[in-house]
């Protein structure tokens, strides 16, 4: 029984490393995710921007 008690330590222990590996991959795809959102947001704000000065310039 000592043995069983052995190998679900192991068990465990491998399943543990195994979840913190996925939660920092994840973690990392969200970071990358928030990053192009951030990039994205900014250029539609560049692109508004300067769409709204065009229309400015055509008005004058």
């Amino acid at each position: 029984s000592s043995q069983q008690y052995q190998d679900s330590i192991k068990q465990a222990a491998k399943l543990q490393a195994e979840e913190k590996r996925i939660a920092e991959e994840l973690g990392k795809e969200n970071k990358k995710k928030q990053e192009e959102e951030k990039k994205k947001g900014s250029e539609e704000k560049q692109q508004k921007t300067s769409e709204s000065s065009e229309v400015k310039t055509e008005q004058n």
